[in-house]
């Protein structure tokens, strides 16, 4: 799924420009002009994040951000936009709960090389909180525990599948229906040969056997 963006901004001119930014990389993108029931909005539509102007009417942006990070936690990553660059104002946002904290004016370019660089810090804690998983599709390398691993076709393909699917239960006949194409005499057991296969190389505790189910990374 592509990383969803909520803009809650007045100035209609910075929508654009941060909305245009964020759709370079596949954002899908959200606009409010004032925080009414922005709550229950970043709820229903699953943001993960939050660009907001410091100034708003009728609820200073520090209180909003406040009691999004009190509601959501570190789920989604919260930056102010703001003429007002002063260092107080800046210690004040990062206290509130935000992550970063974005000038105005600013360009095009600028704002698509942050929203790079927050999506490959985003990437990075996503590999280390997967155990340090990391693949490379290119020359099918996977680096596990700080070691790389070269892996046959099938064993990449497999452990691919388990990374884009992380802590989700993958079924025997979903594996098999989805690496194997529908001509392969492949059974189930075939599966379980292949995860062993993975496991010898990766180690024993890198995908999980649930009971009855099938397996998960």
């Amino acid at each position: 799924m592509n990383p969803r963006a909520l803009i809650i901004d007045p100035d209609f001119d910075y929508q654009a420009l941060l909305k245009n930014a964020l759709e370079k990389v596949e954002f899908k993108v959200f606009q409010l002009t004032q925080p009414s029931q922005y709550e229950l909005f970043i709820e229903k539509n699953r943001i993960q994040y939050v660009f907001l102007e410091m100034e708003l009417d009728g609820d200073l942006g520090l209180a909003v951000c406040e009691r999004l990070r009190s509601q959501f936690g570190n789920s989604i990553f919260i930056c102010f936009v703001s003429e007002k660059t002063d260092e107080y104002l800046k210690i004040a946002a990062l206290n509130a709960g935000a992550d970063d904290f974005l000038e105005k004016p600013f360009s095009k370019r600028y704002a698509l090389a942050k929203v790079s660089a927050w999506l490959r810090a985003a990437q990075k804690d996503k590999i280390e909180r997967e155990g340090g998983l990391q693949i490379d599709k290119e020359s099918y390398l996977v680096y596990f525990k700080g070691k790389a691993h070269v892996l046959p076709k099938k064993e990449f393909e497999l452990i691919q599948l388990f990374s884009q699917k992380p802590n989700k239960v993958l079924s025997r006949d979903f594996i098999r229906n989805t690496i194997w194409c529908s001509s392969e005499q492949v059974n189930n057991r075939t599966v379980d040969v292949y995860i062993r296969k993975i496991r010898s190389k990766l180690g024993a505790d890198i995908i999980q056997t649930i009971k009855g189910v099938g397996y998960k990374l």
